[in-house]
């Protein structure tokens, strides 16, 4: 199954090809389509593509901060907005369930253990998409320096919108579930809103990736992570001889 990198449709009826090593790059339409998964070899080797960044594993703070803080656009203005909500709802419950101070301290507690529960979870939802994209050398790595645990498939090439499911997969399953949780089970209704801010919040991760996509939009991006040097890398395809 090959993949896709979506482009506007022409007027004219399109269709080109180039070889790119050993397989055939299509135009179709205003489409680009690459019949076979490209590997790193591809991306390092051909002159279709542009080294963008590079991201170092021991140093990702930086990246979050650039891409998940000082960035204002569609991606980083949703996320913030559904924090927003997230707490709203959230302190809207409690006050109508009448806690006292102590029930509140209790409850964020109990959240705050099961919200260390969910880690393992949360890449482990990372792993099975990449999983379902093919990768088998899966791997999760942990920054205790910088409090970040995050999961990779070694030497593994996604692309933009393969990327957008693998952040987006834990937001949608996890807080998915635990909104139908707070809807069906009312003495949990509190706990489970509660946990979902904690693990909202702690996806900011995935969504300054996802603001890095956007912010490199202009381009097809296709990225791939290397465990042993604990590196991820971002290749664009060029736009000479791709039609967009």
């Amino acid at each position: 199954m090959g993949q896709t990198l979506d482009a506007p449709y022409g007027i004219e009826f399109l269709f080109s090809s180039y070889n790119l090593k050993d397989r055939i790059v299509i135009h179709f339409a205003g489409a680009v389509i690459i019949p076979s998964r490209l590997t790193v070899n591809d991306l390092q080797q051909s002159e279709r593509f542009l080294l963008l960044d590079t991201l170092s594993h021991h140093d990702l703070l930086p990246f979050l901060v650039q891409y998940g803080l000082k960035q204002v656009n569609p991606v980083t203005v949703s996320f913030y907005i559904g924090l927003a909500l997230y707490l709203g709802v959230t302190l809207s419950v409690g006050i109508r369930m009448g806690y006292n101070a102590f029930s509140w301290i209790i409850q964020v507690l109990w959240a705050t253990v099961a919200w260390l529960v969910l880690i393992p979870f949360h890449e482990g939802i990372h792993g099975l998409v990449y999983w379902a994209l093919g990768a088998r050398d899966i791997r999760v790595g942990v920054s205790l320096r910088e409090g970040v645990v995050y999961a990779i498939a070694h030497g593994f090439v996604v692309n933009r919108r393969e990327f957008i499911g693998l952040a987006l997969a834990p937001t949608v399953l996890i807080n998915g579930g635990l909104a139908v949780l707070a809807w069906c089970a009312e003495p949990l209704r509190f706990f489970a809103l509660a946990l979902s801010v904690l693990h909202f919040s702690s996806a900011g991760g995935d969504w300054a990736l996802l603001s890095y996509l956007w912010v490199k939009r202009a381009h097809p991006v296709f990225t791939y992570d290397d465990a042993d040097r604990k590196m991820s890398y971002f290749y664009a395809m060029k736009k000479e001889g791709c039609l967009q």
